[in-house]
């Protein structure tokens, strides 16, 4: 693949801005570009161009906490534009596991 193919191939994902309902399907269009290019000898180019995908409040979490490698983008991502699990959702996997690590008699 040249760079031309790479940059429209990159270019014609959406941009993620920190909308969270386009969260999971940013990170999945990356994630399979990613998997597919890593090897190759763009590499580098590979990173900036993902990096200019992402603006407005996303970008400036990534500024703020500048991560290393598309894992640490994922994760800075995640943690800030994921939604919050509510109180009841917590108890409720709280009790789950309670429930679930208790040894039966």
């Amino acid at each position: 693949m040249d760079y031309n193919k790479l940059s429209s191939f990159i270019s014609s994902i959406p941009p993620f801005d920190g909308n969270q309902s386009d969260l999971y399907p940013f990170i999945r269009a990356i994630d399979a570009i990613k998997s597919d290019l890593n090897q190759s000898e763009f590499k580098v180019q590979l990173t900036q161009q993902i990096l200019l995908r992402i603006t407005g409040r996303a970008r400036e979490a990534i500024l703020t906490y500048n991560p290393s490698s598309w894992n640490d983008v994922k994760r800075t991502l995640i943690t800030h534009f994921d939604t919050a699990e509510t109180e009841l959702q917590l108890q409720e996997r709280l009790c789950s596991a309670v429930h679930n690590s208790k040894p039966t008699i």
